[in-house]
């Protein structure tokens, strides 16, 4: 069988192509795979912003509620002292329960940088939302907190 001169050249085009268009398709999604690490990567910082946010506020309320707690055990006795203690230690006990779940999101956050690939875009995005609101929360409760307490100065 003989091949001519033209058919060969056709047929070597034809090979040239393919391997550079499967080249192309290779690099394309080397390109893709690396954009979507750091749009997960940059979303794994924002979260972690927002649980550091979130922890910072709690942390600054659990001393207001301290100092609250130790200021109103200093004068014991009346039903509103004795309710407000009350109040008090169980706003002390939410914020520690809070702060432990905060160390273990962070925690969690830290962990998913070495595993960029696996995770889920759709789930870190409801997560961010559900941070943010509990950030939110967590600043504005702080905000009242203070605002409660200058009144009562």
């Amino acid at each position: 069988m003989h091949i001519d001169l033209e058919t060969a050249i056709t047929l070597f085009g034809i090979v040239t192509g393919s391997v550079i268009a499967i080249v192309g398709l290779f690099q394309n999604a080397a390109a893709m795979k690396r954009h979507n690490r750091i749009s997960i990567s940059t979303k794994l910082v924002e979260a972690s912003k927002l649980l550091n946010d979130e922890l910072v506020s709690r942390c600054r309320s659990y001393q207001l509620y301290l100092n609250e707690l130790a200021e109103a055990e200093k004068h014991p006795g009346s039903e509103v002292k004795t309710k407000k203690i009350a109040g008090l230690q169980s706003l002390i006990e939410g914020s520690l329960a809070r702060q432990k779940e905060l160390d273990q999101h962070i925690a969690e956050v830290q962990g998913m940088f070495a595993n960029l690939d696996k995770i889920d875009p759709g789930r870190l995005d409801a997560s961010i939302a559900l941070s943010y609101q509990h950030q939110t929360l967590a600043t504005s409760s702080l905000d009242l907190v203070k605002e409660i307490k200058s009144n009562n100065a």
